[in-house]
């Protein structure tokens, strides 16, 4: 994979960005909102610097995973997928971050209705690309069974990309919604794909170890 200087340089910036508003961030900053969109949680100002870094460690992970994977020639059959995944992912947690920062700094803004927008928007992209992505260990639906056979990872991968996508087309909608029901509607959307995936991904390999011993 390439080096992505557009990721870079906004990985960059913001680290410096970071380190610029450090004196002027109050003692404690908010890490954590409920239900409701309010904060409470706060955590030492020194957390900035490791949610500045986030984004860089994440980077990392990603540029590092298919140099490592024991099937990492698959990854240049999806280099577009896994790169724009990357690039959604990561613009994302330098969003969360700067939102985060002006909240702290008394800026009033619905971080809550962002995030879940922004988780939503994700589960699209990833849902888009995923049907894309061949058999490897590290990056995709991972379960024993899309692991043992590359036809159940290229059936469970093209049926579950529509579920991710419908999912976070549902998402957005339900981001909408407030309180306990809203927040219930969006995991709903949210692990509904996750089990499914699994339970798929088995059913096809049972079907498909049923085949080759000849029983119907």
């Amino acid at each position: 994979m390439k080096i992505n200087k557009f990721l870079v340089s906004v990985i960059g910036l913001t680290l410096v960005a970071t380190l610029i508003a450090y004196p002027v961030l109050p003692q404690q900053i908010p890490t954590h909102w409920n239900i409701n969109g309010d904060v409470d949680d706060y955590s030492p100002r020194w957390m900035a610097i490791v949610l500045a870094c986030l984004p860089a460690f994440m980077y990392g992970l990603f540029w590092l995973m298919p140099k490592i994977d024991p099937k990492q020639k698959s990854f240049s059959k999806f280099t577009k997928a896994y790169e724009r995944v990357m690039l959604i992912l990561i613009l994302f947690m330098v969003v969360l971050q700067i939102m985060t920062f002006l909240v702290a700094l008394g800026v009033e803004l619905p971080i809550d209705l962002i995030a879940k927008i922004g988780i939503s928007i994700l589960f699209i992209v990833m849902g888009n690309y995923l049907g894309q992505v061949k058999p490897n260990y590290t990056f995709g639906i991972r379960t024993p069974w899309t692991l043992a056979s590359d036809e159940v990872w290229t059936k469970t991968h093209r049926m579950s990309s529509y579920l991710i996508v419908v999912s976070g087309v549902l998402m957005l909608f339900c981001a909408f919604v407030s309180g306990i029901v809203g927040m219930s509607l969006y995991l709903a959307c949210i692990f509904i794909p996750i089990i499914f995936s699994m339970g798929y991904s088995y059913y096809l390999y049972h079907c498909q170890s049923n085949k080759k011993d000849g029983i119907s």
